[in-house]
């Protein structure tokens, strides 16, 4: 595993957002997708953020139609 370059590279995620998650039960491809998105979004400070297809394709390293079902499949996944 990479050693990371220094203490302030990590994503916070608050603690009521992890708990959600704690709850949700998703597929394996539905937790990397969902994984880039939150390292997408929160990682940059941020809550929403417009994410191509082609940018989880890439980081998860999964297929296009995979992609696209997996963010349809989250996309009807209510939260707890």
């Amino acid at each position: 595993m990479a050693k990371p370059q220094s203490e302030d590279r990590f994503t916070q995620i608050p603690n009521e957002e992890l708990e959600k998650l704690a709850r949700m039960h998703l597929r394996p491809n539905q937790w990397q997708v969902l994984l880039v998105i939150i390292r997408k979004t929160y990682g940059f400070h941020k809550k929403v953020d417009y994410i191509a297809n082609k940018q989880i394709e890439e980081a998860t390293i999964l297929g296009k139609a995979v992609v696209s079902r997996c963010l349809k499949g989250l996309s009807v996944n209510p939260r707890p």
